[in-house]
């Protein structure tokens, strides 16, 4: 079982859900895949060219995503900051 809820929203954005167990099995973290190249996933078993591809690219847009969200979340948080009395 996949443990990361990144790695899951990715792969099934790409429909590449079968890939799980793989990742599961090398204890890959959304960190860690984001560290990977596509030799690295060619390594664990992934062996479709475009698999690896999709991959990486969807992970590289995940995390591009989540920053988009944290930012907006510091920016809404600082100017919802009242004075204290």
């Amino acid at each position: 079982e996949c443990y990361d809820k990144d790695i899951m929203v990715v792969l099934e954005k790409v429909g590449l859900l079968h890939l799980k167990g793989t990742l599961a099995h090398q204890e890959v973290g959304f960190n860690e895949l984001l560290q990977l190249s596509e030799d690295d996933l060619k390594e664990m078993g992934v062996d479709k060219l475009l698999h690896r591809r999709k991959l990486l690219r969807a992970a590289e847009e995940h995390k591009k995503e989540k920053e988009k969200v944290t930012e907006g979340n510091l920016r809404y948080n600082s100017s919802n900051r009242r004075p204290l009395k």
